[in-house]
């Protein structure tokens, strides 16, 4: 093999060491995200949208509280701006 080939290798590898962590998170999202749409399409297909999105959203919202309580790094919104904007987008979207 020659130089300019092990030297391209070599700051690949150095490569993944910075970027290592990142990708694996990743890739245990998208598995992740495909696992609860199979499931949900298997175990809840049967059940009206509404309620199933219901659901669905409750079940993630426990999730991200319990795992930002428990990495404590949980933090709500205390930006006003971001509050008004929120409540007028939400507002405007029809949900009554």
């Amino acid at each position: 093999m020659g130089r300019g080939r092990r030297t391209a290798l070599a700051a690949r590898a150095d490569r993944w060491a910075e970027i290592g962590a990142g990708v694996l998170w990743a890739v245990g999202a998208s598995v992740s995200f495909a696992m609860v749409l199979y499931l949900t399409t298997r175990w809840l297909g049967g059940m009206d949208g509404r309620p199933r999105s219901f659901f669905i959203m409750s079940v993630v919202a426990v999730v991200t509280i319990a795992g930002a309580t428990a990495a404590n790094d949980f933090a709500l919104q205390v930006a006003g701006a971001c509050i008004v904007v929120g409540a007028i987008v939400w507002l405007g979207s029809g949900n009554k």
